[in-house]
């Protein structure tokens, strides 16, 4: 199972990939998860992490089936393109002040 790419993009930007693994948690979270509003099960299983060197970072759920074959780096940028932009720290914290249908409102 592969857990680190690099490719370059159609700009010439470098971007390291990384295969993010959830941890296991523990059967008493599990079952707290049970009873608090549903959110995005993608973040529950495998995702690809990508980092650019010029400090942007973007997230791909799920891992893409020919992550682990020897894809062409096209394929590997197209999924880049794909990915959701993670904006930094203190912007995610505001984010998740608010429960996802108060997002809409």
């Amino acid at each position: 199972m592969r857990q680190y790419r690099e490719f370059t993009d159609s700009s010439g930007m470098a971007w390291n990939v990384y295969r993010v693994e959830p941890r296991v948690v523990s059967e008493s979270l599990t079952r707290l998860r049970a009873t608090l509003p549903p959110i995005e099960t993608e973040r529950r299983q495998a995702w690809l992490l990508f980092e650019s060197r010029g400090g942007d970072r973007r997230r791909l759920a799920p891992v893409p089936s020919r992550w682990d074959e020897d894809c062409p780096m096209s394929e590997i940028a197209q999924w880049c393109a794909a990915a959701e932009p993670i904006p930094p720290a203190p912007f995610r914290r505001e984010a998740d002040r608010y429960l996802p249908e108060d997002r809409d409102r």
